[in-house]
């Protein structure tokens, strides 16, 4: 049969990908249908930077020709490009193609009414049939609504015609009246009044491209961000982007960056100077006198080094790399205000938004040097271009961006305080209502109210009640010699879990017997002792401990005897010493162990001065909340929380887990004093950009079958004390976790039901090396669907219907129930870890 395609299509940024579909029938997705059942496509290709037409259909791998040879030898996949192209944001064109399938040779294609010659680029031409089903037609997108297929602009008039449409009929389809290109006239904006002093910078999000300003039909973008403390024409960095709740996102490439103000500057023919590292465009009262070219950057990575540029003038300020230099001539009639407009493109598309060292300056007449465009103001002074002014500056704007940065994020993240005063509120009234014996009582003697300090003066009681007044040589048997032994060789499988039902807890467990009935330890009867006949034991099948040659012989000795003399296990002596409360310490020692604690940096001379000196009685607590206060705490425990928290904590390799930037979600969480409960509740949201800083960067997981397994991982042994690290492949031998309780918490991170990867698995061969009962279990098997789940009923019984649940905003995000079980008061494990 045959098919002709054509439509009307306005491509904006065809650099955006490779390919932008404009219809296509199959290839969508949708369950039933095979994932490369294309019957036909029409599409925009991208080769050299313009936008070709593109015919694409799939033939049936298994079709054969009448003599029985392969109808596709080369591939099933068939695949036509024209010659010739259209620039992007060139306006409307019409686009078409048209095909006989079976005839290779009948391929034809129009751009704008004008036949155009081609290709068949991919396995070659074919009288192959195309697959045909009853799978859908869309238009603008196929794969599932794939971004990297989507069509980037504007599509209209679609016809499909089920036969060959002739040359002549497409010579109609098309006229133009005026230029191909029709760009929107370059008139510097009216933004009405600026403060006096200000250079008001704003920031305009999502510009069709970054190589282009505006054509027929598009508008500059709506004002993202005002920022009004910029006081010259200088600019290294963009305000910090935010979503709703503070965290660190990223600004929609390409962004407009313009920098406006009134600028008090003399009559006289002058010279300016503009730096900038994208394509931008600078206006003086109204005509545009200044601009650079588009951002560029490296095909492979790779490119010579730049040499230094050549100065403007003596002592003169060097143009950072990559920063774009222009110079013109400006003819001022008369001295006063002037309004000058900068617009820059930032970012764009494989470009971050970065400004590099962005800077106008202007040369007076009569002067030989260049200073820094200043917005009025009665007492400014003049900057030089000069390396020392131009720093000094620089430390004061980055400082002003930072204060700026942190006052929104936490206006943006006070949306979230009802809501966290709400979790409040629940807390207390779990400890007044539920727990009452949580509740903090001071304590007079030592007057201490501190929740930390009444806990562990409550462990020194309990302890002082054990404390034990026997001799210490009575115990040297068992707690120097016996223990060390169990501990070192018993404990994985008989400590925590009870193995083969034995386990070594107590005296009392130790004499219990095991799967073979017998007493672990008769006293006084080596015969009549399991642990004995296991130990000493020459059959690998039965021996103990299972692996290496046993326990040595002086080992087995040294058991031999405790049990002969009756398997004493006496509480373990403590001098009541032990267990005294340690000196205060004097005013210095406590500065400088305060000071490492809090912000990991000694007390300088003057802080120990003033310290010492002051007579207030509160001073002590008044230097902890000063230190909490200071910025340098953030960055002491952002490195801590970070290895703990991060597999591979590297900002600039992406693979093996790579979580680093969000070391940055860190040190805004602490500087911003967020309790721990509600930060590590952000952190599980995976809010915000993972690459420019946000709690999504936790998320980050390269080369890794099963990433969300990897961090469920993390939060269960950093905030539970719970170790899954087994778990990853089969059931751990010598804790009570499994395999469906990490792959159950990583569903309920992933918010959807996951699959066991392939790479979990123990080998069957494994199994039939074992002489005895192997001490794992791979309960899940490779492919095995998991759902969503919390899998600890001993930390939050019966989570589900837990009061907590009031708690949920959305009650059907897994993610969101997992980051409250794991911080809400009724799961205890959080607060003690």
């Amino acid at each position: 049969e045959a098919i002709t395609l054509e439509a009307w299509v306005k491509v904006t940024d065809v650099d955006a990908h490779e390919y932008h579909v404009i219809v296509a029938k199959g290839r969508t997705g949708n369950k039933g249908f095979s994932p490369d059942n294309q019957n036909w496509a029409l599409r925009i290709r991208r080769q050299n930077g313009k936008g070709h037409l593109n015919f694409l259909f799939a033939s049936d791998p298994q079709a054969k020709n009448e003599d029985g040879s392969p109808a596709s030898p080369n591939g099933h996949w068939h695949r036509w490009t024209s010659k010739t192209g259209f620039e992007a944001g060139t306006g409307w064109h019409h686009v078409a193609v048209a095909y006989q399938f079976g005839d290779p040779e009948s391929l034809r294609g129009w751009l704008d009414g004008v036949r155009v010659t081609g290709t068949w680029d991919m396995a070659g031409a074919t009288k192959a049939p195309p697959v045909v089903d009853d799978d859908q037609v869309w238009i603008g997108a196929s794969q599932g609504g794939l971004a990297a297929n989507s069509l980037i602009g504007s599509v209209d008039s679609i016809v499909i015609h089920r036969g060959l449409v002739s040359d002549e009929v497409m010579k109609t389809r098309y006229r133009r009246e005026g230029p191909a290109v029709v760009a929107v006239a370059e008139t510097m904006p009216e933004l009405g009044s600026i403060p006096q002093g200000t250079v008001r910078l704003t920031l305009h999000e999502g510009l069709a491209s970054h190589n282009r300003w505006l054509v027929e039909d598009e508008t500059m973008p709506a004002q993202s961000l005002t920022y009004d403390r910029l006081h010259e024409f200088v600019l290294t960095k963009l305000p910090t982007a935010f979503d709703a709740w503070g965290m660190r996102d990223h600004w929609k490439v390409p962004v407009v960056a313009r920098l406006t103000s009134d600028v008090d500057l003399p009559q006289g023919n002058h010279r300016i100077l503009l730096r900038a590292r994208g394509l931008s465009r600078l206006w003086v009262d109204g005509k545009l006198v200044l601009r650079t070219g588009a951002l560029t950057g490296s095909p492979s990575g790779e490119e010579p080094m730049t040499p230094l540029a050549t100065p403007l003038r003596p002592g003169i300020r060097l143009p950072g790399y990559r920063q774009q230099e222009a110079v013109a001539n400006i003819t001022l009639s008369k001295s006063g205000l002037h309004r000058v407009v900068l617009e820059t493109i930032v970012g764009g598309k494989g470009h971050r938004p970065d400004t590099g060292e962005l800077i106008v300056a202007l040369e007076p007449e009569g002067t030989q040097d260049f200073y820094v465009l200043q917005a009025q103001s009665d007492n400014a002074s003049p900057l030089k271009l000069t390396d020392e002014a131009v720093q000094s500056l620089l430390r004061r704007i980055d400082s002003e961006l930072e204060h700026f940065d942190t006052s929104r994020r936490r206006q943006l993240a006070s949306s979230q305080d009802a809501y966290w005063e709400t979790r409040r509120e629940y807390a207390r009234d779990w400890l007044g209502s539920k727990h009452p014996d949580h509740q903090p009582a001071t304590l007079d003697v030592l007057h201490i109210s501190n929740p930390i300090d009444l806990m562990i003066d409550k462990k020194i009681k309990e302890a002082k009640r054990l404390i034990v007044s026997k001799p210490e040589g009575d115990n040297d048997l068992f707690h120097t010699l016996i223990w060390p032994i169990f501990e070192e060789h018993c404990f994985r499988c008989h400590g925590q879990r009870a193995l083969g039902g034995f386990q070594l807890r107590d005296r009392e467990s130790l004499l219990l017997g095991g799967v073979s009935g017998l007493p672990g330890i008769t006293p006084l009867k080596l015969e009549e002792s399991e642990v004995m006949r296991r130990i000493t034991s020459h059959d690998p099948s039965e021996r103990m401990p299972p692996v290496g040659e046993g326990l040595k012989a002086e080992q087995i000795e040294l058991i031999t005897d405790w049990v002969n003399a009756g398997a004493p296990w006496p509480a373990q002596a403590v001098s009541e010493q032990q267990l005294n409360y340690s000196l205060l310490l004097d005013d210095a020692a406590f500065l400088r162990k305060v000071s490492f604690d809090t912000i990991g940096l000694p007390p300088t001379e003057e802080e120990v001065k003033r310290f010492l000196a002051d007579p207030a009685a509160d001073k002590r607590r008044e230097k902890i909340d000063e230190l909490l206060a200071d910025a340098r705490w953030a960055d002491h425990w952002m490195p801590y929380w970070q290895d703990v928290l991060a597999e591979n904590p590297t900002l600039i390799n992406a693979s093996l887990n790579s979580t680093g930037p969000f070391r940055w979600f860190l040190v805004d969480a602490l500087k911003d004093g967020k309790g721990i409960d509600r930060w590590v509740s952000e952190l599980v949201m995976l809010r915000g950009n993972p690459h420019t800083g946000g709690a999504a960067g936790f998320g980050l997981a390269g080369e890794n079958d099963a990433p969300f397994a990897t961090k469920a991982q993390i939060l269960a042994s950093a905030f539970l004390g719970v170790e899954l690290q087994c778990a990853r492949c089969h059931d751990s031998p010598y804790h009570s976790t499994t395999q469906k309780d990490l792959f159950s918490l990583a569903a309920m991170l992933e918010r959807k039901q996951g699959v066991v990867p392939r790479s979990s698995r123990v080998p069957a061969a494994f199994f039939e090396k074992q002489q005895r009962i192997a001490l794992i279990k791979a309960t899940l098997k490779p492919d095995e669907q998991v759902v969503p789940g919390w899998p600890f009923d001993d930390l939050v019984k019966n989570a589900e219907q837990s009061d907590s649940g009031e708690l949920l905003r959305d009650k059907k995000d897994s993610r969101e129930q997992l980051a409250l079980l794991l911080t809400v008061p009724d799961n205890e494990r959080f607060a003690q870890v």
